[in-house]
């Protein structure tokens, strides 16, 4: 029996991307998910995936987890969680709005959203949610990394936070600007 993958689309993909590029700024904090107060790594995935209504506000994530296990041991909990909603895929079918998960240290356990691959991620570390050319990163560029792209089961806006948003333009690449070039992306509601 063949399976069939109901991938986000186009639309959705610039909706998630919009919305991720919306947290750039917020402050770094453990354990939490609130866009322009405070998010780690992990939180952020959820956060963005969250507001755009693909998951559901009370998923059942750890919330105990140690921001540093990647330094202590080798760990497979963060990519566990990651797999509750997503799929792993190759490098050659990454697209924005899919998710790398860095080895860095013992564990798989620092997540980015992508922007566009290798050149755009977005991850939130010490400093804050940032962008990162993932390609130039010493830290990132040396570390392993897995890919994930959302579940099929979540590709539908079943968690809707408030009504539905509207997305314009349905093409990714209006999204897929060079790092520090302010985009236009004629979005008339985000997530």
């Amino acid at each position: 029996m063949q399976s069939s993958f109901m991938a986000l689309t186009n639309s959705q993909r610039v909706k998630i991307v919009k919305e991720l590029l919306e947290w750039r700024g917020t402050p770094y904090r453990g354990h939490s998910a609130r866009k322009h107060f405070g998010v780690d790594c992990g939180q952020l995935v959820y956060g963005v995936y969250r507001n755009c209504g693909y998951l559901p506000i009370d998923l059942p994530l750890p919330t105990d987890y140690r921001l540093d296990v990647s330094q202590h041991r080798a760990s497979v909990e963060f990519v566990g969680v990651v797999n509750t909603y997503m799929r792993e895929i190759p490098e050659s079918e990454v697209q924005p709005a899919d998710v790398v998960v860095f080895r860095l240290g013992l564990a798989y356990a620092h997540a980015g959203t992508i922007v566009s691959w290798p050149n755009r991620v977005v991850h939130a570390s010490g400093r804050g949610v940032k962008e990162t050319r993932a390609i130039s990163s010493p830290r990132l560029r040396k570390a392993s990394k897995r890919f994930f792209t959302l579940k099929d089961e979540f590709c539908v806006e079943n968690f809707a936070i408030g009504s539905p948003a509207s997305v314009e333009p349905t093409r990714i690449d209006a999204v897929a600007y060079p790092l520090g070039v302010s985009a236009n992306l004629s979005l008339r509601r985000a997530c």
